[in-house]
């Protein structure tokens, strides 16, 4: 699953230089300064999947893992476990909460924070992010006269300004006109608010929520 993340371009001031010697061996200036990964996987807004629970989730992350086909973390149950697809090894989720402790400099060791935003983090349907924003709401694709009208408004502006991109995947042929919402319009924003994502950075996120979406009116509050 592609993740968009923010923390690649960010710059990290202050950690620079080599090791610092202390008595007994060697203290890195990354220990001492560096982030901590769970913190960055906030900043990105990725979940990390907690150890107990969440079966279908790791699941699917161990799926990926595997589908890399190196055993980069070198787990010791990998060959027993690569058939077992929906079944994620202890080792493996021990690896990941192991991980995410761990503080980096994430300027130079941003392949060890990729990884666990692959491997350890939650997706979520669009539909479920979609949710948490409290100022829209999803357009129902049962055809009811009222969902109608909805439908007419986001597609002329479809039409106008996304027709060519086609970011839904629309069966745009013949003679298509701006007040004619095409059948399969619903049927592809459910599809699309169906996808799994990580987090709303992801373009399916901005798809939906651009063409398959309205303004949710304000619950009026008693004076």
């Amino acid at each position: 699953m592609a993740i968009n993340l923010s923390i690649g371009t960010k710059v990290v001031a202050g950690v620079a230089g080599a090791a610092t010697i202390a008595t007994g061996g060697y203290l890195t200036n990354e220990y001492l300064l560096g982030t901590k990964i769970t913190e960055l996987l906030k900043e990105d807004d990725l979940t990390l999947l907690t150890k107990e629970g969440e079966k279908v989730q790791w699941g699917k992350r161990w799926q990926e893992y595997v589908k890399k086909g190196n055993n980069k973390w070198a787990l010791s149950s990998y060959q027993a476990n690569t058939s077992k697809s929906d079944d994620a090894p202890a080792d493996f989720k021990d690896a990941c909460i192991y991980r995410s402790a761990k503080r980096i400099n994430i300027t130079s060791q941003k392949d060890i924070y990729d990884e666990i935003a692959e491997f350890c983090t939650k997706g979520f349907t669009v539909s479920e992010l979609i949710a948490k924003d409290e100022s829209i709401q999803l357009i129902s694709a049962k055809t009811t006269p009222s969902d109608n009208t909805k439908w007419k408004a986001v597609w002329s502006k479809y039409f106008a300004e996304a027709k060519t991109e086609n970011p839904l995947g629309l069966a745009l042929t013949g003679d298509i006109k701006a007040e004619t919402v095409p059948n399969d319009y619903g049927t592809r924003c459910e599809a699309k608010q169906a996808e799994e994502i990580k987090n709303n950075k992801d373009k399916a996120y901005s798809v939906v929520k651009q063409w398959c979406t309205e303004a949710k009116t304000p619950v009026s509050r008693p004076a």
